[in-house]
C-alpha cells in the first residue's frame, strides 16, 4: 500500500511535468506566432559556427535591415543563391568604388572568415534575439509525431494526476452527520 505522503510527492512530480509540457507548448506558440508578428523572421541554428555566442539548436529572430545599416560586430543572417541560410558576425563592411556594399563575415567558432565576401543582396537581416536550444523543441513539435507525443504525454500526466486525486479521496474519512452521531452502535 502506498502512503499518502508518497502519493503527494508523486502527484507534485506529475503536476510539475505537466506544467513543463504546457510551458513547452506555449513557448513554441510564442516563437512561431508572436516573433513573426513583430516583423522578424525566425530560424533554427543548425550548425556550430556561432558557438558559444549562439549555441547549436537556438532559435534566432532576424529583423530585416538594409546593408548600409549594418556595422562591424553585428550578427547577420544571409542567404546564398541556392537558398542556404548562414548566420555569422560582420567583420567588415566594404564599399566598392561604384558604391556597392559587401559584407565580410566570420562565424565566432571558425578560424577563418567567409570567402568570398557577401553581396548586400544576400542580407536577410540582423539577428537581434536568440533563444538557446529552443530550436530543438521547435523542430520536434513541428512534426506530427512530435506534437502527438507531447500532447499524449500531457494527457497521460493529467489522467495520472486525476487518478491520484481519486485514490487520495478514497482514503479520506467520511464526515459524520448529526444523525450518525446520535445513532447507537
Amino acid at each position: 500500500m502506498t502512503s499518502p505522503h508518497r502519493l503527494r510527492h508523486v502527484r507534485r512530480l506529475f503536476v510539475v511535468l505537466f506544467c513543463v509540457g504546457l510551458a513547452m507548448l506555449l513557448l513554441t506558440a510564442a516563437i512561431s506566432h508572436l516573433i513573426p508578428a513583430t516583423g522578424r523572421q525566425t530560424y533554427i541554428i543548425r550548425g556550430g559556427s556561432m558557438e558559444p555566442t549562439i549555441p547549436l539548436g537556438s532559435v534566432i529572430a532576424v529583423r530585416p535591415v538594409s546593408a548600409d545599416r549594418v556595422a562591424v560586430g553585428d550578427i547577420v543572417t544571409l542567404r546564398t543563391l541556392d537558398g542556404v541560410v548562414v548566420t555569422h558576425r560582420v567583420t567588415g563592411v566594404i564599399t566598392a568604388p561604384d558604391g556597392t556594399l559587401s559584407l565580410a563575415t566570420k562565424g565566432d567558432a571558425n578560424a577563418f572568415g567567409d570567402t568570398p565576401d557577401w553581396p548586400a543582396q544576400a542580407l536577410v537581416g540582423r539577428v537581434d534575439l536568440w533563444i538557446p536550444y529552443a530550436g530543438y523543441l521547435m523542430a520536434f513539435v513541428a512534426t506530427v509525431p512530435g506534437l502527438l507525443a507531447l500532447l499524449c504525454s500531457m494527457a497521460t500526466l493529467l489522467l495520472l494526476i486525476w487518478g491520484i486525486d481519486e485514490l487520495g479521496a478514497g482514503r479520506r474519512p467520511l464526515p459524520q452527520t448529526a444523525t450518525d452521531a446520535a445513532t447507537p452502535g
